[in-house]
């Protein structure tokens, strides 16, 4: 996944595209309570090299809020992949910027109408279980223990430290 700070190349990579996939990471996961909680966004051409696009990460270069605007923009007529889907469309709609109405695909929901008996249907699960991705959780695992590092640092407990709270670099 290549970071990057300006929407040009996610524009140019998704002009051909039919499918994209599109995950949101956030401060919070209430975006109903607290508003702008968008710290990046993550977009995947299918087939195609990946990009992530910091918004409110600490300690980060990131891109302008308008950037987000253009990518969305770039977005629309595509079908959008994404894992849960409601909730990246609730991030993005409090930065001012409805995708409802576009073709959207909720990996989550699918798999629970394929695979009605699964404990849970975390990313992690359904990426190791389903499609066999036998270390699935390591991105998992390493992102865990640097924000125990950060809270340790901090003097906080883990909980304390969100997404945003990590450099995007």
């Amino acid at each position: 996944m290549k970071l990057v700070t300006t929407a040009d190349e996610i524009i140019e990579a998704v002009r051909d595209a039919s499918l994209v996939v599109v995950d949101t990471e956030t401060k919070s996961l209430r975006p109903h309570a607290d508003g702008k909680i968008l710290a990046g966004l993550g977009v995947k051409p299918f087939n195609d090299e990946g990009f992530y696009i910091s918004f409110r990460h600490q300690d980060s270069k990131n891109a302008r809020l308008s950037e987000l605007k253009r990518v969305c923009e770039a977005l629309r007529g595509k079908t959008l992949v994404g894992h849960n889907v409601n909730f990246d469309q609730a991030v993005i709609l409090q930065e001012g910027i409805d995708l409802s109405n576009e073709r959207w695909v909720n990996i989550k929901v699918l798999a629970r109408l394929t695979y009605e008996d699964l404990p849970n249907y975390e990313l992690e699960r359904l990426a190791g279980g389903i499609l066999g991705i036998i270390d699935a959780g390591v991105a998992k695992t390493a992102l865990r223990a640097y924000r125990a590092k950060l809270a340790r640092a901090r003097g906080v407990k883990i909980d304390d430290i969100s997404y945003d709270m990590i450099p995007a670099e």
